[in-house]
């Protein structure tokens, strides 16, 4: 009999327990609750407020206005509810109430937002006319900040890519990669041009030989030029006149600038000023070839080196002291990449 009394007792112990923590949490959650709508309301504001110039418009705010919290006084009279009315962010008052000649103090809170503020989620003043004889509108919902360029530049016209990765497998750890390429060419303004080709790719990749023109993707230079007066940084390349003495073609990395200055309608004068690094080493090679083999054959370097990247464009080829030109449908094709030669039929190996 006494075991089932404490069980009995411990029962209504655990239910007094159970409706104590119950109450609690409801009271802590009414509190938390109070608190979280008074924080929505800002701190009471009060005005003096001159019928006179109110046009019964008592208050207007930015913010929406609480209509519970309107406290208005008139001559330390408190008026009520049914002489005023709350809409939105404003207090307008009765015509009977606009005609006295005392002012009026008000109290009121506001929210934190506007209820009433009109919001879209398309922007309307991009409607424009498409021409003169379009009768419609073309309307677009998208705001002209989105089509902003990344460069700005009326006259500057670019392309290129930019590009953020990794790479991981199963015989090697996790690696970054980077590639940025950028082509580059406009007015910047107050005569000023620019050309550039920016890239932060360093993998010797030649062009192919092939043809007669070559298309070296590889360069990496800025030109700036403005009147008469040109500024190259980065690769560029240096020719000589057309003369019988001192013939030169230089591929260069540096920089190099260039003025000119007209001293009459037929006579000018430029003068140039370089600093730069050759990008290669120059070397001449009388190549051994077989009768009736067209290629290919592979070049060397000046001690004899086998593996080694030739710079497109820097070859000059005689065949029995004649100039060729390169190009499949023309004399020979190289591959710079493996420093290799071909003839083609047109020029006969014999």
């Amino acid at each position: 009999m006494l075991v089932n009394e404490n069980k009995h007792f411990e029962r209504i112990k655990d239910n007094l327990i159970k409706t104590t923590i119950i109450s609690h949490l409801y009271l802590v959650f009414i509190v938390i609750f109070t608190l979280s709508i008074t924080s929505i309301c800002n701190s009471q504001i009060t005005n003096n407020i001159g019928l006179k110039d109110s046009n019964c418009i008592l208050v207007q705010d930015s913010l929406s206005i609480l209509p519970s919290s309107v406290i208005i006084e008139y001559q330390n009279i408190r008026l009520l509810s049914n002489e005023y009315t709350v809409v939105d962010n404003e207090i307008l008052g009765l015509p009977s109430l606009c005609k006295k000649s005392d002012s009026l103090k008000i109290s009121y809170r506001t929210f934190d937002f506007r209820f009433g503020e009109v919001l879209s989620h398309l922007d309307t003043t991009q409607m424009v006319k498409k021409d003169i004889v379009y009768i419609g509108y073309d309307y677009s919902p998208f705001k002209n900040s989105n089509n902003q360029a990344i460069i700005s530049g009326k006259g500057l016209d670019y392309n290129g890519s930019f590009t953020r990765g990794f790479s991981v497998g199963n015989s090697q750890s996790l690696v970054l990669n980077s590639n940025f390429n950028l082509q580059l060419a406009g007015d910047l303004g107050n005569g000023l041009k620019i050309v550039a080709a920016i890239s932060d790719d360093n993998i010797p990749i030649q062009p192919e030989g092939n043809t007669q023109s070559l298309q070296e993707f590889d360069q990496v230079y800025i030109r700036l030029t403005k009147d008469k007066t040109s500024v190259v940084a980065g690769d560029y390349q240096q020719q000589s006149r057309n003369s019988y003495f001192m013939k030169y073609f230089k591929k260069l990395k540096g920089a190099s600038v260039t003025h000119g200055q007209s001293l009459s309608t037929t006579k000018k004068v430029e003068s140039r000023a370089s600093f730069a690094v050759s990008k290669g080493k120059f070397n001449r090679l009388t190549l051994p070839v077989e009768e009736g083999n067209q290629g290919p054959y592979k070049l060397t370097g000046a001690n004899g080196e086998r593996f080694l990247i030739v710079l497109a464009g820097s070859e000059r080829v005689y065949y029995d002291g004649v100039l060729l030109e390169r190009g499949e449908d023309f004399d020979y094709s190289i591959d710079y990449n493996r420093a290799e030669i071909v003839f083609t039929p047109k020029r006969i190996v014999a």
